[in-house]
């Protein structure tokens, strides 16, 4: 069996990523053959496998749905964030109600899998399955185009003019700064605090630690004062893609393959915004209840699913419970094979990867000198190789040094803007790492898959984003 790892992150948690396929996906699919889904955890990292055939008739079918729909892109979107709307005011009336009932517990994780099955449906599925498929009908379209033009096309019309939330979030930041810096940051609190209450959560993505509390906007106030950043927003990208489009006179599939790159890339975008304040209540607030309630430390109790807790609930064995969660961190799996689900840990998830030839990292990092990517902004950059797990984890990073990650998120953004150059493990050009490369016009290369297991932390390298090419240099 041929399989597609499609994530390798650093994500130390089950939700809400143990919801994913709790849906009767293969159904809506159509997939025939047999096929099996795995997420795997092994001390914090977490993959995403497929089964390669069937991922691929899974991009076809959303693609082709998508595509059929394009006179709907705005409803498809809207659907998706009533989705995300919804599990966040669960997550919301949850931690507002204040229970000690560990059995009201397990039924907000019951309801909170119906609700981000709805996400999946609604969103994930679209640009999971759809944006691969989608960047190569736009390669094809643009194959007798020179690498020039085609440099310039991809740069104004692979994002979509409308503002992503994460820029949303700088710009009323920016608007805090200016008001901090006419008034006085002690003459500013109320505003700070209607933004931390607003944006408390941004930071978070799946694990934190970091949450805009009011402590941490105003620091974030006083560095900004000492030292401005640069902006990256594009103005008038609506007017240079109308441009773009009547200098190379782009066909007509062609510009309709762009609007879907941009509704897929919008719910990706809300998708993260949703993400990151469901996973800031469920993994931050919720878990650290547990914490006081049961007596295990939350970053353990992320491994916790509804059965574990309501076995717990009868037996209140606490030994038991730890015993199982660190089996979980150290290596478990979550597999489903054609619509049955199940959870596996210790030498079970063992066994069952390496009867099924599932290989989680390479054998022998040591003697790979470089790796190949997509070119997601060209450049050509030297530096040294910060290997990032979480960006809330960096204390000290020199402007020019190299950022090679899984995958950047939008707290990744100050970091970025000392970077030299950017190199992913994951990603495709509407991914946050190739928008923001482009904006900030930094060498960037996506799509590695085994960056962060070649490169270690201190190497010095040469980002070639012209080839696609990253390499250690002695």
């Amino acid at each position: 069996m041929n399989w597609n790892y499609l994530r390798v992150r650093y994500i130390p948690c089950y939700w809400p990523l143990i919801t994913y396929w709790t849906w009767p996906f293969e159904k809506e699919v159509g997939l025939k053959k047999e096929h099996i889904t795995l997420q795997v955890w092994k001390k914090g990292d977490n993959w995403g496998i497929h089964e390669e055939n069937s991922f691929n008739v899974a991009s076809a079918h959303f693609f082709k749905r998508i595509h059929k729909n394009y006179q709907n892109l705005e409803e498809i979107r809207q659907n998706a964030l009533d989705a995300g709307n919804a599990a966040i005011t669960h997550c919301k009336e949850f931690v507002d109600h204040k229970t000690n009932d560990l059995k009201a517990f397990v039924l907000f994780f019951d309801e909170l899998v119906l609700l981000y099955r709805d996400i999946v449906r609604t969103s994930i599925d679209y640009w999971f399955f759809a944006t691969q498929k989608c960047e190569v009908e736009i390669d094809k379209n643009l194959e007798n185009v020179s690498n020039e033009d085609k440099k310039r096309i991809l740069d104004m019309m692979a994002s979509p003019a409308e503002d992503s939330y994460s820029q949303n979030e700088e710009m009323v930041f920016f608007e805090l700064v200016k008001s901090a810096k006419k008034k006085g940051i002690e003459n500013v609190s109320k505003e700070i605090k209607a933004f931390s209450e607003k944006y408390i959560w941004f930071p978070y993505e799946y694990v934190g630690p970091n949450v805009w509390d009011e402590a941490a906007v105003r620091k974030r106030i006083q560095e900004e004062l000492k030292q401005p950043s640069e902006h990256h927003f594009i103005p008038n990208l609506h007017e240079l893609q109308e441009k773009v489009i009547i200098d190379y006179a782009l066909s007509d599939e062609l510009i309709k393959l762009f609007r879907i790159l941009h509704a897929l890339t919008l719910l990706q975008d809300d998708r993260k915004m949703i993400n990151s304040q469901i996973c800031y209540y469920t993994n931050h607030v919720v878990m650290k209840r547990l914490e006081k309630l049961i007596g295990i430390d939350y970053l353990l109790l992320r491994y916790l699913d509804q059965e574990l807790l309501s076995t717990y609930i009868q037996n209140k064995d606490v030994d038991e419970l730890n015993k199982k969660l660190e089996e979980r961190q150290e290596i478990s799996i979550i597999s489903r094979k054609n619509g049955n689900l199940m959870i596996l840990s210790g030498r079970a998830a063992e066994d069952y990867l390496n009867t099924r030839s599932v290989e989680l990292y390479i054998s022998d990092s040591t003697e790979i000198t470089e790796v190949k990517g997509q070119i997601a902004n060209m450049g050509k950059v030297t530096g040294i190789a910060r290997v990032i797990k979480l960006s809330s984890n960096v204390r000290t990073f020199k402007k020019g040094d190299i950022i090679i990650t899984g995958m950047t998120t939008p707290d990744f953004t100050p970091l970025i803007k000392k970077a030299g150059g950017i190199v992913t493990d994951e990603g495709g050009i509407t991914c946050h790492a190739g928008i923001i490369s482009r904006e900030l016009n930094k060498p960037c290369v996506i799509g590695t898959k085994i960056a962060t297991q070649v490169f270690k932390d201190g190497d010095k390298i040469e980002v070639d984003a012209d080839k696609g090419i990253v390499r250690k240099i002695k």
